[in-house]
Formats: C-alpha cells, sequence, structure tokens
C-alpha cells in the first residue's frame, strides 16, 4: 500500500496554540477527525538499553510506519517523552477509524533492527472522536487522554475508544488521589498474601505479600487503582517501607505456628533503591522482627534488572550479603536480553505466565 502523496508529519514539541487553531479551523469546515494519543511502552528502554541516538532513529522508523498505516492526510506531534499526537481528518465513523488503528496496532508486530539488537515497540492508544459519541470540541483532547491512560493499565499492544465510564474512573482516580494521606494515617493498607506452591510435592513452601488498600468507600482496591497516584505523590518508598515491615511481622507470626520454613516473598519498586538508608532500614526490620534472611526473597521487575545503574547493581549486592535472595519477575514481559542476567547480581526469574499458560496443550510454549 503505497503512502498517499498528501500525507506528512510534524516531529516537534506540541503546542496547545496550534491544537485550538486546528480545532476551530476543522469545526469551521464542519469537518471530523479523531484525536489519538499513541504511546511507545517501550521506546524508553530502548533508550536505556541502547543509546539514545538509537532511540531517535527507532522513533523517527515508527513515525514513518505510522504514516503508512494511516495513508491519508494527517498531523503527527511528538507530544514527549514515548507519546505521540495523531490529529487524523476526515474520519466519518467508528469503524473507519477503528481500521486505521488497527493498521498502527500492527506496528507491534514489526522488528527493528538497532545495533545489531532486535527491539518491538508496544504501542498503546487513547482515542477521541469529534463530533461522535457526545465528545464536545474542548473536550475532546481531554477524552483522548482518559483512554489512552484507560489503556496503558491494560497488557499487550492495543486501543481504547473514550467512553462514559472512562470518565467516571478518571473522577475515582482523582478522588483516590487526594485521599492517600488518610490511608497513611487510617493504616489502610493492607497485605494479602498468595501462596507459592512446589509442583513436585504439591505443598506451600512460601507466600507473596501483595499490597491492597481498604479504601472506606470503594472498598478493597488492587495496586492497580493507586500505585499510579502513590508514584505520582513521591510515596512510593513509604509504602514500601510498609509492606516490608507488614510481611516481616506475618513471616515472624507464620514461623511461631510452625511453618518454620515458610518463605516470604517482597515485591520491590526501583524507587526504593533511591534510599540511601534502604539497606540499613532492611538491617533494623530484620532483627526487630527476628526473622532470619534466608527465609525473605525479593522480587525485582524486569525493567528494574534492566535498567540496573551502578547504584541500584550495588545495592542489590549488599541485599546478597544481607542472605537475602533476589528474583526476577514476570521474566519475558520486556526485552528479554538474556546478557542483562550475567551483569545483576540474583538468583533465579520468576517466567512470566504468558510463556506457562496452555504449556500442556501447545508444543511451542512447552520448547520455551
Amino acid at each position: 500500500m503505497p503512502i498517499k502523496k498528501d500525507c506528512y508529519a510534524y516531529d516537534f514539541n506540541y503546542s496547545i496554540h496550534n491544537f485550538d487553531e486546528f480545532m476551530h479551523k476543522y469545526v469551521k469546515e464542519k469537518d471530523s477527525f479523531a484525536i489519538c494519543f499513541l504511546n511507545m511502552t517501550n521506546l524508553g528502554l530502548c533508550n536505556y538499553i541502547l543509546e539514545y541516538k538509537y532511540g531517535n532513529v527507532l522513533l523517527h522508523n515508527v513515525i514513518n510506519k505510522v504514516r503508512y498505516c494511516i495513508n491519508q492526510k494527517a498531523y503527527i506531534y511528538k507530544f514527549g517523552g514515548d507519546v505521540l499526537l495523531l490529529i487524523i481528518p476526515n474520519i466519518k465513523c467508528r469503524d473507519n477509524a477503528v481500521k486505521i488503528i488497527k493498521r498502527i496496532i500492527s506496528i507491534n508486530n514489526d522488528i527493528f533492527l538497532l545495533a545489531g539488537k532486535k527491539i518491538r515497540i508496544e504501542i498503546k492508544l487513547g482515542v477521541a472522536l469529534y463530533p461522535y459519541d457526545n465528545v464536545e470540541l474542548h473536550d475532546v483532547f481531554k477524552y483522548a487522554s482518559i483512554a489512552l491512560n484507560c489503556v496503558n493499565k491494560k497488557c499487550g499492544s492495543t486501543y481504547e475508544f473514550f467512553n462514559a465510564n472512562m470518565y467516571e474512573n478518571n473522577a475515582m482516580e482523582e478522588k483516590i488521589g487526594t485521599d492517600i494521606q488518610d490511608a497513611f494515617i487510617n493504616h489502610e493498607f493492607i497485605l494479602y498474601y498468595q501462596p507459592q506452591v512446589n509442583v513436585d510435592s504439591g505443598k506451600v513452601y512460601g507466600v507473596e505479600a501483595l499490597i491492597r488498600w481498604n479504601h472506606p468507600e470503594f472498598g478493597i482496591l488492587t495496586p492497580s487503582y493507586f500505585i499510579d497516584g502513590i508514584e505520582r505523590s513521591g510515596e512510593i518508598k513509604k509504602v514500601g517501607r510498609i509492606v516490608f515491615y507488614m510481611a516481616c511481622l506475618e513471616a515472624k507470626r507464620l514461623h511461631k505456628l510452625g511453618y518454620s520454613d515458610l518463605i516470604m516473598s517482597v515485591n520491590l519498586s526501583i524507587r526504593q533503591f533511591e534510599d540511601d538508608f534502604f539497606i540499613t532500614f532492611i538491617k533494623n526490620i530484620l532483627e526487630i522482627t527476628q526473622v532470619k534472611p534466608e527465609y525473605i526473597n525479593f522480587e525485582i521487575t524486569e525493567r528494574t534488572a534492566i535498567n540496573s545503574t551502578e547504584k541500584i547493581t550495588s545495592a542489590l549486592r549488599n541485599i546478597k550479603d544481607i542472605g537475602i535472595k533476589i528474583f526476577v519477575d514476570d521474566f519475558g514481559t520486556q526485552y528479554s536480553f538474556l546478557n542483562y542476567l550475567y551483569t545483576v547480581p540474583i538468583d533465579g526469574i520468576k517466567i512470566d505466565r504468558s510463556f506457562i499458560n496452555g504449556i500442556d496443550r501447545c508444543e511451542k510454549n512447552l520448547l520455551l
């Protein structure tokens, strides 16, 4: 499919003045259009793993492929970070938009070769259509942003059109964000414990501590509802400390009940490695609770492992020196460059369930 000659793209920082000018131009001409926020979720990782110049090359390659997929007159703005803003005029119906968006999503299947490494880009799109779905002109930009926020919580390359439920969920997220400090004061953060089972014996050998928020209005909330708000509030390190302390108290209780060999697994945020007193805190909590370090496992994300700075690597070594084991969680969800496993001091990996699902029915999954 050749690119039409009237396709063109801009790659500059988005200007609200230019956006308003565009809006009024198309409304005056009584035209319809789609506003799309496109998030390239792996672009930042590419900058970390390779060099920023390769990230820029990848960005321009993606933009060219987006132009190819749209194949009509459109505006492409570099909105900032890993996000592009697409303005696609002459969208007469949702089906018309879906066809274009699905072509853009298919970029996920393309392999980009950079510095000898094969890179895939994960594409997420939040979309709002004007003048459809009761979307007002002054809200279309905000609604596309809300749709992107919603789709960012999903796995894999996908898209979402704005709908009224998203607006309600966004209002809920804003309410949750304002309630974070009250959650600390009222001790509303609690832990659930997911059993870890030995497949050979069928016995539980450990548990993983999973944070929940017992919100007074919304009930029990999983991290997908509040972790972004905690990140924005700058309190993620505080939450991490609370989780570790509570997990150690529970480990102590379970050991006293006779589960003396039970291992407690705790997830670490990359932000916790920014805490200069993190290692001292770990030692103090282990001493206070009298939990032996060999009964604690820490789990870090693959992204944390890939992005390991000298400070993170040093902290991981110090943790191992204490006697705590370190595992990479959900291995296989990012780039999975095996060479980083040689440089990061870890004890093992937890393979992502996408590789395990159907292992008894799919020969390919079994081989992997």
